[in-house]
């Protein structure tokens, strides 16, 4: 990734299997956040590609990568303040499964019932 003159990015060759986490350290200026943004689709890569099972997402829209479930987490968390932590939770949730999936989940993980 290029910015005018600048390499914010170069030479990355990243693999991550399924189900594995990583972390990221390096110091700021590093590239780090431009890499992550290239990922998330919020940045387009000047060169080389982006792909994900064998999918180049290089230039896919940045909602089309999240619901192929590619997402970051940022050092400040980032939740709808007016939500309980459980219903931040039932609403990513409900991405994945159907709201009758999602809010049976959420009765049977509270253990009370309750909906």
């Amino acid at each position: 990734m290029h910015f005018g003159g600048v390499r914010a990015v170069r030479h990355v060759n990243f693999s991550l299997a399924e189900g594995e986490l990583r972390c990221l350290i390096g110091p700021n200026g590093a590239g780090k956040s431009t890499f992550f943004k290239m990922l998330t689709g919020q940045l387009q890569p000047t060169h080389g590609h982006v792909l994900f099972r064998g999918r180049d997402i290089s230039y896919a829209h940045a909602h089309e990568i999240a619901r192929l479930g590619i997402g970051i987490k940022t050092q400040v968390p980032s939740v709808f303040d007016g939500l309980s932590v459980r219903e931040n939770i039932w609403l990513a949730a409900s991405r994945i499964h159907s709201g009758e999936q999602a809010q049976a989940r959420r009765r049977r993980d509270a253990g009370d019932g309750s909906a």
